[in-house]
C-alpha cells in the first residue's frame, strides 16, 4: 500500500521534472536542504515554471499531481531525503521543458523488500 525510498543527493544532481502517476508523495529532509521547483503544464504541453520552495533539514513537504509537477535538487551541496508514496510508483512521466516531450520512466531501485536488486529494476 505504500513505498519508502531514501535518496542520497550529491551536489549538482537533480531529478527531472516529473509527475507521480496519480500517487501522493511525502518528502522529509533528513540531511542538508533541497530546492523543489513547481511546474505547470499548459494545454499545448509546454511548461510554466512556478514557485521554488526551500526545504531544510527536519522539514517535510507534500506533492500530488493536482498540485504541480516538480523537480528536486540539493540546495547546499549534498542532501538526504526520505520519500513516502501512498502506492508504489511503477512509472512516472518525465517532462522536457526544452522540447516539450513527455516520456515514461520505469522506476529502478537499488533494493526491494530489503534485498539488493541485481539489475537495479523494480
Amino acid at each position: 500500500n505504500f513505498e519508502v525510498i531514501l535518496l542520497c543527493w550529491s551536489a549538482g544532481q537533480e531529478s527531472p521534472i516529473h509527475d507521480h502517476s496519480g500517487q501522493r508523495c511525502w518528502m522529509s529532509v533528513l540531511q542538508g536542504g533541497v530546492e523543489e521547483t513547481y511546474y505547470y503544464q499548459t494545454n499545448d504541453t509546454s511548461l510554466i515554471k512556478g514557485n521554488i520552495h526551500l526545504h531544510c533539514q527536519g522539514e517535510a513537504s507534500f506533492i500530488a499531481d493536482e498540485i504541480a509537477l516538480h523537480k528536486i535538487r540539493p540546495a547546499f551541496g549534498s542532501a538526504v531525503t526520505l520519500h513516502i508514496y501512498s502506492k508504489p510508483i511503477e512509472r512516472s512521466s518525465i517532462y522536457s521543458p526544452t522540447t516539450g516531450s513527455i516520456t515514461q520512466h520505469q522506476a529502478g531501485f537499488f533494493s526491494k523488500y530489503g534485498r539488493k536488486m541485481n539489475d537495479v529494476q523494480a
